[in-house]
């Protein structure tokens, strides 16, 4: 499975691209995808917030932001996938 982010809309697909699953909406600016240390999810920057999902586009969940403002420029786990 690969994440692929184009004109500011992430999907994740097979490697070979087929099998295309949107994640963010065209309206989303998405950027800042981090892999997990254990490759099941990754994380991503939308609309100033932060979410994670899992590797098949699943279970999208915000973890941070929503302050008006406030500006997130990077995404990153912990070793222990925090």
């Amino acid at each position: 499975v690969s994440v692929l982010r184009e004109k500011e809309q992430l999907y994740v697909m097979n490697l070979d691209g087929s099998g295309q699953v949107p994640i963010t909406k065209p309206t989303e600016y998405t950027y800042g995808t981090s892999l997990s240390p254990d490759g099941r999810q990754f994380a991503f920057h939308s609309d100033y917030q932060i979410y994670t999902a899992g590797i098949d586009g699943s279970n999208r969940r915000k973890v941070a932001g929503g302050e008006k403002g406030l500006l997130y420029f990077s995404t990153s786990w912990s070793p222990d996938g925090e």
